[in-house]
């Protein structure tokens, strides 16, 4: 196989959701009509038709490790603001964690989608911010809790200025 090892964006077309995969041997990935799928590098055509897929082959023991960091967000300079919520519109199947990153402090926080879905359908995930957590620059890491799925159309962050007497 391939001695460059590459990353790869992949798009599963009946849904249209993303998948990142680091170190895959081949250029591109097409299904065929018959379910079989092929891989393309500069060595030719590969037949992939065994081996571990995304589909739970990892087992309960092994879950899949899904993470998405945002770039830092400048909450701006005059006030820092305290976060009240972070709120995830989306899909998911389990538990999230949510790793947030402020000018003094970093605190992880779990939440689940309300209410609970375990079928994957569009629903809202909120975690409350503790009143101790504030900044003017966030850093937000959203991670799933053993191998659960999910998928994120929009991010809202609740904010609020904290202002300083003089």
């Amino acid at each position: 196989m391939s001695v460059n090892p590459r990353l790869v964006l992949a798009i599963a077309t009946d849904c249209l959701a993303p998948s990142q995969y680091v170190n895959f041997d081949y250029s591109s990935v097409a299904a065929l009509d018959d379910g079989v799928a092929v891989g393309f590098n500069e060595e030719g055509i590969f037949l992939l038709d065994s081996g571990d897929i995304d589909e739970g082959a990892c087992g309960e023991e092994d879950p899949i490790q899904s993470i998405v960091r945002y770039a830092r967000v400048d909450m701006g300079v005059l006030h820092r603001k305290r976060l009240r919520a972070v709120v995830v519109k989306g899909e998911a199947e389990g538990c999230l964690s949510f790793s947030l990153a402020g000018d003094e402090r970093q605190m992880m926080l779990d939440a689940t989608a309300t209410p609970p879905s375990t079928t994957n359908q569009q629903t809202i995930i909120k975690a409350m911010v503790p009143r101790t957590f504030y900044g003017a620059n966030i850093d937000l890491t959203i991670e799933n809790v053993n191998g659960a799925d999910f998928s994120i159309d929009a991010v809202d962050i609740y904010w609020r200025p904290q202002v300083h007497r003089i």
